[in-house]
């Protein structure tokens, strides 16, 4: 049903707003400055309505009708408020525009937009309001109704909406209420008197924070334990130096504890110190609980922590005079899980320069085997060769001895070389396969644990606590 009110709306504004405008401040020119600031504010709206930016047009019709009521306005006005889901809005406005325009509003017209009011009252429900004591406050999705009693039911779209209801002396009412189209939902609120004790508990991460309520100090935090007070309506200050100071007021019932976390902001006007933190770059740093990026703090105590994804939480407590620059360096200790991860990559990545040495002394040593195989062979022809070559020329001297006997140190000289590169594989062999059997083995040791000492890591600070 939403979606039909709201559609419907859209469509009427692609024709509608045009009608709309050449009805507003027709007529002869006027001097009069109020009915040319409505023209201006009323062009404004209607530009901005088909460009869809409907808020703003509400807002610009709004101070037209304000400075010139004319009937017409209503009518886009009317179209405005059902575009952005506002049906009682919507279907209120419309209805003045048929009351107010009366017989200047052509037929076919009124019927259009009687069937656009009815299909956004299929959207409105009725909610009764039956509160005591009177004179109750009583306020509506955060919009003040009145106070108690109410006259009359309030028209609401259907759906869920927020009551609160607050009187001095009793404890405030807070409940979501829904709404069902076309039907009256009624509601009897009676308050109860504010009476007996109430728990308080400060949950604030900035130290020495004076609070005091109703003007009484009741410590510094970080407050050890909640603070047992009358209940009612309290007024809480929380003050330090070089933050403003906060002051709110507070609802404390008899029934369950209230819980409040304070927020302060700094004083400008303070003189201000000033941190650096350095610190791992995956981690993150908070100031008394609030993300830090370095800058000014105020003088006094600040609780530093660094965390992250990978690493344990470290934290330092710190105390800068006013106008103190301090620069700390924290870097926290890698966790366990991060650890494990990070032994287990170091491991595989090990483990595969195992095997890969491995492979290389199997290859090495396979072609110094082979080396040495077919070179064995080749030094027993050699030596046949030489004691052939002794007994066929024994005391000669010839070019034909002297060819021969280079043959014969020569293959000597290639025998021995491929004898010293076989040597060579062997022993490289050996000491990549020694190589492979030490990374297997070292494969899975464990990593020191980290530590950072406090030196390093509380580096220029005057004092800690």
């Amino acid at each position: 049903m939403a979606i039909e009110a709201s559609s419907k709306a859209r469509r009427w504004l692609a024709s509608g707003l045009l009608l709309g405008r050449l009805m507003s401040f027709s007529g002869p020119a006027r001097a009069d400055d109020a009915v040319d600031g409505a023209r201006a504010h009323y062009g404004r709206g209607y530009q901005l309505a088909n460009e869809g930016d409907f808020e703003a047009a509400i807002t610009e019709f709004e101070r037209a009708y304000a400075l010139s009521p004319n009937y017409s306005v209503l009518f886009n006005l009317g179209q405005a408020f059902g575009a952005t889901g506002r049906a009682v809005k919507a279907a209120q406005t419309l209805e003045r525009y048929l009351e107010l325009g009366g017989a200047n509003i052509e037929p076919q017209q009124r019927r259009r937009v009687a069937e656009l009011v009815k299909v956004y009252r299929r959207r409105i429900g009725k909610l009764g309001l039956e509160v005591h004591p009177p004179g109750a406050e009583i306020t509506l999705d955060g919009q003040r109704l009145g106070n108690a009693p109410l006259a009359g039911e309030a028209e609401l779209e259907a759906g869920a909406h927020g009551l609160v209801v607050i009187a001095d002396g009793f404890v405030t009412f807070a409940r979501s209420v829904t709404v069902s189209p076309g039907e009256t939902t009624h509601v009897a609120v009676t308050l109860i008197p504010r009476t007996g004790p109430a728990w308080l508990e400060i949950d604030c991460s900035i130290p020495n924070v004076r609070v005091s309520i109703d003007g009484v100090t009741h410590g510094q935090t970080p407050l050890t334990r909640s603070l047992l007070l009358q209940a009612g309506r309290r007024r809480l200050e929380l003050s330090r130096a070089g933050y403003r100071t906060s002051l709110v007021e507070l609802e404390l019932a008899s029934d369950e504890p209230t819980r409040y976390r304070c927020a302060l902001e700094l004083d400008p006007a303070a003189a201000a110190s000033r941190l650096a933190v350095l610190h791992p770059q995956a981690t993150k740093v908070t100031v008394d609980g609030a993300p830090f990026e370095g800058g000014p703090v105020a003088p006094g105590k600040h609780q530093v922590a660094v965390s992250g994804a990978g690493f344990e939480s470290r934290e330092l407590r710190v105390e800068l005079a006013a106008g103190q620059s301090l620069r700390l360096r924290v870097v926290p200790p890698r966790s366990r899980s991060e650890l494990e991860r990070s032994r287990g990559r170091r491991a595989q990545a090990q483990r595969l320069v195992a095997y890969a040495a491995g492979g290389a002394a199997v290859v090495s040593g396979a072609i110094a085997l082979a080396l040495v195989v077919s070179n064995a062979g080749r030094y027993e022809d050699w030596r046949q060769k030489n004691r052939d070559f002794v007994e066929a020329h024994a005391g000669q001297s010839s070019p034909a001895a002297a060819q021969a006997l280079d043959r014969l140190l020569a293959e000597e000289n290639s025998i021995r070389n491929r004898d010293a590169v076989a040597l060579g594989l062997g022993v490289a062999a050996g000491a990549l396969l020694t190589a492979s059997t030490a990374l297997w083995l070292t494969a899975g040791a464990p990593e020191p644990t980290l530590i950072v000492t406090g030196s390093s890591a509380q580096l220029g600070y005057r004092s800690a606590f």
